[in-house]
């Protein structure tokens, strides 16, 4: 097992550190591990399986997959969870934006997205990358999306006008409706007691 806690940490591109600092374990600890000194309790490596997507099997024997298949509901749920407690606040500002916007809206930013997929061609080059959740092979675009570019600003730049649209739309309407209450305060007369 130390062999394969070495190679996942690697593979993730983590220290020891940060590795032990994902699954709430000092770096000397992990390190014992990855020496033999020690073996992980059944309760670090159900941490280790959880936090990295790793097939306890493979940790435990080396019977391959090294790490555990999940669906896509299930990818997308570890997603949303790291996304959650992490610190990035850009992606919980875009996921916000989205979320709010109409049905119109929503398809314009869908078809921009699916604007940067690109068919895979001869010089499309394959890399693998670590996620914190798991380990994908990913396609890595093709030089000729550097032509694309220009047609995704001007959509960019569309989205972010049609944006500024909206909030003054909603600007207005909330002065029209402030100005509306006023009015109603103001037809509104007091009544007067009755003299005895």
């Amino acid at each position: 097992m130390k062999e394969r806690l070495k190679k996942l940490r690697k593979m993730l591109g983590l220290t020891q550190r940060e590795f032990g600092e994902r699954i709430g374990v000092k770096p000397n600890t992990i390190a014992t591990y990855e020496i033999g000194r020690n073996e992980p309790i059944d309760a670090v490596v159900s941490l280790i399986c959880r936090e990295f997507n790793v097939n306890e099997v493979w940790l435990r024997t080396g019977k391959e997959p090294m790490f555990a298949e999940i669906s896509e509901d299930e990818e997308l749920t570890q997603i949303f969870s790291a996304i959650a407690v992490s610190d990035d606040a850009l992606i919980k500002r875009i996921i916000r934006a989205y979320w709010k916007l109409n049905d119109n809206e929503k398809e314009i930013v869908r078809k921009l997205i699916d604007g940067f997929s690109v068919n895979v061609n001869s010089n499309t080059k394959i890399e693998k990358i670590a996620s914190p959740a798991v380990v994908k092979e990913v396609e890595m675009p093709a030089p000729s999306m550097t032509d694309k570019m220009p047609d995704v600003m001007s959509k960019l730049a569309e989205v972010e006008q049609q944006n500024k649209e909206l909030l003054n739309r909603l600007e207005v309407l909330e002065k029209e409706d402030e100005w509306e209450k006023e009015q109603m305060e103001q037809s509104i007369s007091p009544t007067r007691p009755h003299s005895r």
